[in-house]
């Protein structure tokens, strides 16, 4: 399991007018893309997560699509996307921003997940809302700026 780096003929060889990001990226002709995933017996590419949305809570790996994807079971999750929460003692703790369509406790869901998911992936706390949580133009999460609200509210 690691990153997947990417080196193809048709893979462009840097950034437009950013030699700082290609640099970076860029390294022997491989392309870093970003997304962590493993390569199984037959070959074939397992994408798991994206890099900088893995969370590492006590040096275990935490893989955001994986207690995501749980957290739809519930039947009154609409959406969701799980935030690294800091903390001083393991790194990183795991925080969930759901959008309800019932009304559900953040306790109540601690006990489903717990069934469902191992200690270290159930989320410690909640932000529960009736409202959707931000998207982009494109539809896409923007967990940028729900990691921004997480943070702000530990500050007060």
């Amino acid at each position: 399991m690691g990153e997947i780096w990417i080196k193809r003929p048709m893979v462009v060889a840097g950034y437009w007018n950013n030699p700082e990001a290609t640099a970076k990226e860029f390294i022997d002709g491989y392309w870093r893309s970003g997304d962590m995933g493993s390569l199984d017996v037959l070959g074939y590419v397992r994408i798991l997560d994206r890099k900088k949305d893995m969370l590492n809570r006590g040096d275990y790996k935490i893989y955001c699509i994986e207690v995501e994807n749980t957290l739809y079971q519930h039947p009154a999750v609409v959406e969701r996307a799980i935030i690294a929460k800091p903390c001083p003692v393991l790194g990183e703790r795991v925080h969930a921003f759901i959008s309800l369509r019932d009304s559900v406790t953040a306790e109540e869901l601690s006990v489903f997940y717990s069934t469902r998911l191992s200690r270290e992936k159930v989320p410690e706390s909640f932000t529960l809302s009736i409202e959707s949580l931000p998207r982009n133009a494109n539809g896409k999460l923007m967990k940028r700026e729900m990691r921004e609200r997480l943070l702000k509210s530990l500050a007060t």
